[in-house]
């Protein structure tokens, strides 16, 4: 009799359900801002369900979604984006793209080059479109606000990255 072995393993594919976990929450916060709080309630429970090694990752997502979301929010300070209301979802969307540091983004740990190019291709892009969702607004020129926006991803990974090597 033939039989077929189930090649499927949750621990080789924790990195892409992770990453799948973020988008669906990106696609939460965005899209249905007033479920923000409760899809990123439940992400955080299955975070540390299944992904979490170490409390120390804890400290990681704490310090990275808060500093994030500090100067993401301060953008608004100096005019570079108008939000309509408290941005909680963005502060949702800090947590949720944290808890991907050491899952989903684990293959870019080692190759940090690549990483940093394909944050200035994305970033703008995921911010152009979430503003636009969100009915945030940017000052003119665009490009402006999404460059100073993009330089900050760059250098926050350029910290973060590094650090999170020494966890594995």
């Amino acid at each position: 009799m033939l039989t077929l072995q189930n090649k499927w393993s949750w621990q080789s594919h924790k990195p892409l359900l992770n990453g799948l976990l973020f988008q669906l929450n990106w696609f939460i916060c965005i899209f249905y801002s007033d479920l923000a709080i409760a899809g990123t309630c439940v992400l955080i429970v299955l975070h540390q369900r299944y992904f979490v090694e170490s409390h120390k990752e804890w400290y990681i997502i704490t310090l990275f979604s808060t500093i994030g979301f500090i100067v993401d929010f301060s953008w608004s300070l100096f005019g570079l984006v108008t939000f309509t209301t408290f941005p909680i979802w963005l502060f949702c969307l800090w947590i949720s793209f944290a808890c991907c540091l050491n899952h989903a983004l684990l293959v870019f740990h080692q190759r940090l080059p690549f990483l940093l190019v394909l944050t200035t291709v994305s970033i703008p892009i995921n911010y152009y479109l979430g503003a636009k969702y969100t009915h945030t607004q940017f000052s003119e020129p665009v490009w402006l606000p999404l460059l100073f926006i993009t330089l900050f991803w760059i250098v926050l990974l350029r910290v973060f990255i590094p650090l999170l090597r020494k966890e594995h």
